[in-house]
């Protein structure tokens, strides 16, 4: 019996996290869980290694309640050297690519997000072709309980063609939690996560409505709160003007190495990024993620600008200052 050959890029990935519910820092309990990967080829199979000190699969933390105060991503890059911050880029292995999100002092969700590029298996030169996955870990602490309640009470309106996100929260109960559609449907290219995320790229201009319920984890009767009843409209992107959101950068020091995003609305993506007067040591990928090597970087103040061109053209810059100590 014959093989089927395959291209050795990416046609799918997922997002494995080993734990769905870490607690927040400071109660002597598990703060972090190990996140997993799978980068498929076409035959549902492992993609192919990338190229020696090539990333071929971008992670980032999606901002939510529980993204705040001190939650951040580590992982090792392509080139050896660990990262942390709030965007990795990684090398698979076998189609495996493992990383850790690490919880900060805040309760609420940790949304994540990872791209590969089917074009050529390489996120280091931009996102031509993106695949992308998205996972929720639910931050919490010893002290949750009480009544199970829905605190979401309306969701964002989507385009077609343009990556969708949502997270759907609740308060009380014990996680984790289940989400189940009650009634109607989503958007055509939608999906739902039961711990809540509604993610995907919408495919028809519609309005749909449809209704929602949450379980929790209580034990022996788990609780159960809705219909939530939501809708979601999508429309034709209107290209309204790109702009960059990031409006400043953490510090960073020389013994651990730096990672950030650039985040940008608006436009039609996706997006590409240059950088202009920047030490040579630091870098940002066409994707926008900033980031350096610990053991090249230098002590001191930094200044620079960046420029992001939209895929229809439109261009803006930004300025930043990057502190080193």
């Amino acid at each position: 019996m014959g093989s089927t050959a395959t291209s050795g890029t990416p046609e799918d990935i997922l997002i494995v996290p080993e734990l769905d519910v870490i607690f927040i820092r400071g109660l002597n309990a598990l703060t972090t869980t190990r996140v997993q990967t799978l980068v498929l080829d076409e035959a549902r199979g492992s993609v192919a290694d990338p190229a020696p000190g090539i990333n071929n699969v971008l992670v980032e933390m999606l901002f939510s309640p529980g993204t705040g105060n001190g939650a951040y991503l580590t992982g090792r890059n392509a080139a050896g050297r660990t990262m942390r911050g709030n965007a990795l880029l990684l090398p698979s292995k076998d189609g495996v690519v493992t990383f850790t999100a690490v919880a900060g002092n805040t309760p609420g969700f940790m949304g994540l997000r990872v791209w590969a590029d089917q074009s050529d298996n390489n996120v280091d030169n931009g996102l031509s072709w993106p695949v992308s996955d998205v996972g929720v870990v639910v931050v919490t602490s010893t002290g949750m309980g009480g009544i199970l309640s829905i605190q979401t009470d309306e969701l964002p309106e989507g385009a077609v063609d343009l990556p969708y996100f949502a997270l759907l929260e609740v308060t009380g109960g014990i996680p984790p939690y289940n989400w189940q559609i009650a009634g109607g449907g989503l958007p055509p290219g939608l999906a739902l996560t039961p711990s809540g995320a509604i993610s995907g790229t919408p495919t028809a201009v519609g309005n749909y409505c449809f209704a929602l319920t949450v379980t929790d984890s209580e034990t022996p009767v788990a609780q159960i709160a809705g219909p939530l009843r939501a809708c979601i409209e999508v429309g034709r992107d209107p290209a309204s003007p790109v702009e960059i959101t990031t409006t400043s950068l953490p510090s960073g020091t020389t013994t651990q190495s730096y990672a950030q995003i650039l985040q940008a609305t608006g436009g039609v993506p996706p997006y590409t990024w240059s950088i202009i007067g920047n030490p040579p040591w630091l870098n940002l990928s066409p994707a926008g993620v900033l980031y350096y090597d610990a053991a090249s970087a230098v002590i001191g103040t930094y200044n620079f600008g960046v420029t992001l061109t939209d895929s229809g053209g439109q261009q803006v810059s930004a300025a930043y200052t990057l502190v080193v100590n």
